[in-house]
């Protein structure tokens, strides 16, 4: 037993070696045929048999065994050359080569030098490659891939559309884009009103946003002399010199912008130009002139030159109010004659509305007006609308079979327009008799009201269950008939026949017992086919009146009389 084991182990272990060693074998092969493959120029002339000519190196591009190593050795080559576009094409015998040229197209000579295979069209982009054209010649049965290698140079051509053209100052490449906006935000100044500008790399710009010149903010200097001049704070700008304006007081007196401080001793050497053009003035009488300034007004004597400076005084002098269409405003005004207005939005119209109604019925428009009233100024706005008239009231049932349970239709409503009026507010419905189950004649009362008016009245019915021929015997000049008792909600039966399959012209026959299931008809012709139906009813009473209220006819049947 031992030795069969061991036996049986070593073949196990013998047929394991022979199978790695054949995959061992296998690896080897592949991977020689893998470095075969991957060499990038065929070294030795390849006779083309389609050709008919060895495939030799030319111009310094060679032949390559695959689509893609003759694109990596066209993009290698490109940058010693002039051209932007390359061309891969493949011979009947299966190799590859490329060419280089300045146009996205196929050259009919070159394609003719080549062969007639084609390439397939699906081709890896290369990352160098921005862009890339794939194009099949319609006249040879060569397929050629050309790929643009140009780095685009692009210049911007102006335009004042918001949208500009680039171009490629090498290859000759449009685009058309969207300007690309940047921001410039302008503060105001003084005299200048401030925006913000919106500007494209192609020259085209537009402003926007405009403030108000921010105005002028004055600072007295004083010049030391009994004069003063002013300058603004902001932009620098200056002023003609100008009289002090003296304010007295027991300590000193002073100007009233600069705070020069005037000399009080008239008999001092050193007493000052405008001390004593104050002397000089004081008997003078001073004849004063009215100025007016930016933000106030001064006096001048016309004989001394004396100036006296005062704030503007507004008072109201014209005024108007507000309307419902109209600005309302008050003109303030200063004895210099300055002035400014300040204004009120108009107050627009306070409209009252009011509604008159003209309904509509089931034989005429109605129409509804709506008028605006406005309880300030009395303009008055109208608008009229048609309401169309009614075009159908419609039961979703006129009639049910009897089962014993509450049965009543639903209401549809449409006007000329198929506008469905709504149940509430277009009209009321009341269901008379709404909860009975039994058999009988029944109405629903339709009110209309709001934009609609009238009433109407429409009937269903719940009719009794129906019976069924259940045998038919031919007699003589006759026949008989037997049916299916139904004797719930029901008074009786009624039996039509006729020679006619339609029924035309048939004979009827009531009987008034519904526990009755047969009858037999005589004083027919002989030999004649008739056509038989039955259907239930019930006797009932509705406003008063005796009437019947029937189920469905059964199901026609045959029978023919004996002689």
């Amino acid at each position: 037993m031992k030795k069969k084991l061991s036996f049986v182990i070593n073949i196990i272990i013998c047929i394991l070696l022979s199978i790695v060693i054949t995959v061992g074998i296998y690896i080897n092969s592949y991977a020689n045929q893998n470095v075969i493959e991957s060499n990038t120029t065929v070294s030795e002339p390849y006779w083309c048999d389609e050709g008919g000519s060895h495939h030799v190196i030319d111009e310094g591009h060679g032949w390559y065994k695959s689509y893609k190593e003759a694109e990596r050795a066209a993009l290698a080559n490109i940058s010693s050359t002039t051209y932007c576009h390359y061309e891969v094409q493949e011979c009947d015998c299966g190799l590859f080569t490329y060419y280089y040229n300045d146009d996205t197209s196929t050259t009919s000579e070159q394609a003719s030098d080549i062969g007639t295979t084609t390439q397939p069209t699906t081709t890896e982009v290369s990352e160098t490659s921005p862009t890339q054209t794939i194009q099949t010649s319609e006249t040879s049965t060569t397929q050629s891939t050309t790929k643009s290698l140009c780095n685009h140079n692009w210049a911007v051509v102006t335009s004042n559309s918001g949208e500009h053209l680039k171009y490629c100052t090498l290859c000759g490449a449009e685009e058309y884009e969207q300007c690309q906006f940047a921001k410039n935000v302008v503060n105001p100044t003084c005299e200048n009103e401030g925006y913000t500008e919106y500007y494209c790399i192609c020259g085209y710009s537009y402003k926007t946003d405009y403030t108000s010149p921010s105005g002028h903010k004055y600072e007295y200097i004083s010049n030391n002399d009994g004069t003063h001049h002013r300058v603004c704070i902001k932009c620098g700008l200056q002023q003609e010199d100008e009289n002090c304006v003296e304010i007295k007081s027991d300590d000193e007196n002073k100007c009233k912008y600069c705070n020069y401080i005037f000399q009080t001793n008239p008999s001092s050497e050193n007493t000052t130009q405008t001390t004593t053009q104050q002397a000089t003035t004081e008997p003078c009488g001073h004849d004063m002139e009215l100025y007016k300034e930016n933000t106030q007004h001064y006096y001048k004597c016309s004989k001394c030159g004396f100036v006296e400076y005062e704030k503007h005084a507004y008072v109201a002098v014209e005024n108007a109010k507000a309307t419902c269409t109209n600005n309302g405003y008050v003109v303030y005004r200063c004895k210099c004659g300055d002035e400014y207005t300040c204004y009120s939005d108009a107050l627009g119209h306070s409209y009252i509305r009011s509604t008159k109604i003209t309904p509509a019925t089931t034989s005429k428009n109605g129409n509804k007006t709506v008028t605006y009233s406005c309880s300030r100024c009395g303009s008055k706005k109208v608008q009229t609308q048609t309401i169309n008239k009614i075009k159908q009231v419609t039961l979703s049932k006129t009639s049910f079979i009897y089962n014993g349970k509450v049965q009543i239709p639903s209401i549809t409503i449409k006007d000329y327009k198929n506008k469905s009026l709504k149940n509430g507010t277009d009209y009321t419905v009341k269901y008379y008799n709404s909860k009975s189950k039994a058999v009988g004649k029944y109405y629903v009362l339709i009110t209309f009201k709001g934009n609609y008016a009238g009433k109407q009245q429409l009937n269903y019915y719940i009719i009794p269950k129906n019976t069924k021929i259940s045998q038919k015997t031919s007699k003589s000049k006759g026949f008989k008939v037997v049916w299916k008792k139904q004797t719930t909600q029901t008074t009786g039966y009624q039996i039509q026949y006729s020679t006619s399959k339609n029924m035309k012209s048939a004979k009827t026959i009531t009987i008034s017992n519904s526990k009755t299931t047969k009858k037999t008809v005589s004083k027919l012709k002989a030999k004649r086919k008739y056509y038989i139906r039955i259907r239930t009813y019930k006797a009932v009473t509705f406003n008063g009146k005796r009437t019947h209220i029937y189920s469905s006819w059964s199901k026609i049947s045959s029978v023919t009389t004996k002689k």
